[in-house]
């Protein structure tokens, strides 16, 4: 059962990727002034049989390749980073005075949650989307240089 759970889960997954790189070789295309949406024409040319490769491969790519494409590390803001340097300073230089018990700093008049307002969860969710689609361009554009990284790191741990 939990087999099932996971082939179902990759499943999904590939069918994502697939819509991604679907979406992708469509930006692709409307840049290369291939695909016209105001006359919904399509001109073929030989270089989009190289396209419609890629983005039949990019979805296997993405699979085993996924820290290329999506971005693991959370991204703060300024003003978090200000703020939690602020507290690492004070719980450091002002231990035992006026406003502290048993040598933790407290002050009254700060704010009432460590939090300020700020937009980094969902900066982070737009950066994560916006380099998945920017990686899964230059893919379709670049992708024997990016076969070539791939064949060179597995030349290298094999020696």
């Amino acid at each position: 059962m939990k087999q099932v759970i996971i082939i179902i889960k990759i499943v999904f997954r590939l069918l994502g990727y697939t819509i991604t790189s679907g979406a992708c070789l469509l930006i692709v295309l409307f840049y290369l002034e291939h695909l016209d949406i105001s006359t919904l024409r399509y001109k073929f040319n030989f270089l989009d049989l190289y396209f419609f490769v890629t983005t039949a491969v990019l979805p296997f790519l993405r699979l085993y390749y996924n820290s290329w494409f999506i971005s693991t590390e959370n991204d703060s803001s300024y003003r978090g980073k200000a703020l939690d340097t602020y507290h690492q300073e004070m719980a450091h230089q002002q231990k035992d005075k006026k406003w502290s018990s048993n040598g933790v700093y407290v002050n009254p008049w700060e704010y009432t949650t460590p939090y300020t307002q700020s937009y980094d969860s969902s900066l982070n969710w737009v950066y994560s989307i916006a380099k998945c689609l920017f990686m899964s361009i230059l893919f379709i554009l670049f992708a024997p240089v990016f076969l070539m990284v791939i064949l060179f790191q597995r030349f290298r741990k094999k020696s």
